[in-house]
């Protein structure tokens, strides 16, 4: 499953529906909801991009009326030609400012895009084999290779390689719009953070998570789920907290907003308390705020119990 947020509606996808919803507690509103081909989203100004099989297809966000739907990539002109490759799991194009890069194609090309019109702006094929653009960050594009082991940074205004580092294809990978960093997080459960500019490593944390099935920043706290939910400083690695209920266990999808991580287990979401501000009050650290319909337990280990999503208890943290 993927989201994006953006004001305070949430917009998801995942399995064949594409669901927006407004963030109210103690459940979310939804707004609009439509079926889809691929998980894949991105939001670019008013406009929601999604995969929508052989093209992408750009909507309104708070309605999901089409904008534009276009094939960015042309069938090979040799019909023996052999298949493209694709990213399998992971996003085709991203939104960088005010561009939108794919990538993909018989030629595994990186191609930007008129986000008004989904039209071919500018494209290179002999930079990368790129079957994947894992995300944007300023003018920073970071593109993957269909066998998943490779993460190139490429300056998005020129079309050219900047770094590259191996990786494996059950990494998780977030770059977010913003701070200078991209995160990896490794099946081991250890998380690590690179420099933007030049791919060094800014530092590297352990976790007892195992595989991650989320990474998400928010307000410089980066929150990985695996078996349990640590949260991170994102400067440093330094671990703030850990939920060791089934947070991050199973579903894997974390959505932050206000304070607030929504995580998700099969038949049930649930809400985790974010860092709680100097001088006391708010969340208290790793608690819960509330939870939706479904079976859960309590992040230090109570029984289990059924939920209405109304607000719970922090006892015990």
């Amino acid at each position: 499953m993927t989201a994006a947020l953006a004001g305070t509606a949430v917009w998801t996808a995942g399995g064949a529906d594409l669901l927006a919803s407004v963030m109210r507690k103690p459940a979310p509103r939804e707004l609009w909801r439509k079926q889809v081909p691929h998980g894949s989203i991105a939001i670019l100004g008013e406009m929601l991009v999604h995969d929508a099989g052989e093209a992408l297809s750009a909507v309104d966000l708070r309605t999901g009326s089409r904008r534009w739907e276009r094939r960015v990539f042309p069938e090979p002109d040799d019909p023996a030609a052999p298949e493209p490759s694709d990213g399998g799991p992971e996003p085709l194009f991203a939104a960088a400012g005010d561009a939108l890069y794919a990538a993909g194609g018989p030629d595994d090309s990186l191609r930007r895009l008129d986000p008004a019109t989904g039209s071919v702006v500018a494209s290179v094929d002999d930079l990368v084999a790129a079957t994947a653009v894992l995300g944007a960050q300023d003018s920073v594009i970071f593109c993957g290779d269909a066998a998943s082991t490779t993460l190139t940074a490429v300056d998005g205004a020129r079309l050219t390689a900047l770094w590259t580092i191996d990786r494996q294809p059950e990494d998780v990978i977030i770059v977010p719009p913003s701070g200078g960093l991209v995160f990896r997080a490794r099946s081991s459960g250890r998380v690590h953070a690179y420099a933007v500019a030049d791919g060094t490593q800014r530092w590297q944390a352990d976790t007892d998570a195992g595989a991650m099935q989320a990474l998400v920043l928010d307000r410089g706290t980066v929150y990985a789920a695996g078996r349990h939910l640590f949260a991170l400083d994102a400067a440093t690695g330094r671990k703030r907290w850990v939920s060791t209920g089934p947070s991050g266990s199973a579903g894997g999808s974390v959505v932050v907003r206000d304070g607030d991580v929504l995580t998700d287990t099969p038949g049930s979401a649930r809400s985790t308390g974010a860092p709680a501000p100097r001088g006391g009050g708010g969340t208290p650290r790793g608690s819960d705020p509330w939870r939706s319909a479904g079976s859960c337990c309590s992040p230090r280990g109570s029984a289990p119990h059924r939920a209405t999503g109304t607000r719970a208890s922090s006892a015990g943290t």
